[in-house]
C-alpha cells in the first residue's frame, strides 16, 4: 500500500474485493503475498479454476520491495531506489 508519495490510503479506499463481488465475481484472497512457498499461489489458482460458474478474481497483499533489504522493503524507495542485496536477488 505504497506510492511515491507515501501510503495507498491517501488517494484510494475502495474495497476491491467488495466491487468484484458485488459484480457477481468469485473472490480469493492470498493476505500475504510475501510468503516464499508457491503451494499459497498454486493453491489459489487451483481453487480459482475450480470455480466454472462465475469469473474469479485473487487479491493478494504483498510488501513493495519485499526482500530488497532494510530501508527500501515496504518503503515508496522501492520504486526507483537501489536494492542493498541486488547480488543476492
Amino acid at each position: 500500500k505504497i506510492t511515491i508519495d507515501g501510503t495507498t490510503d491517501l488517494a484510494f479506499s475502495e474495497d476491491v474485493g467488495a466491487r468484484f463481488a458485488a459484480y457477481g465475481w468469485n473472490v480469493l484472497r492470498i493476505e500475504n503475498g510475501d510468503v516464499t512457498s508457491s503451494n499459497v499461489f498454486e493453491q489459489a489458482v487451483a481453487e480459482a479454476k475450480s470455480q466454472t460458474e462465475k469469473p474469479t478474481i485473487i487479491i493478494m497483499k504483498t510488501t513493495i520491495g519485499n526482500g530488497a533489504g532494510a530501508g527500501v522493503e515496504g518503503t515508496a524507495k522501492a520504486h526507483g531506489g537501489k536494492f542493498s542485496n541486488l547480488e543476492a536477488i
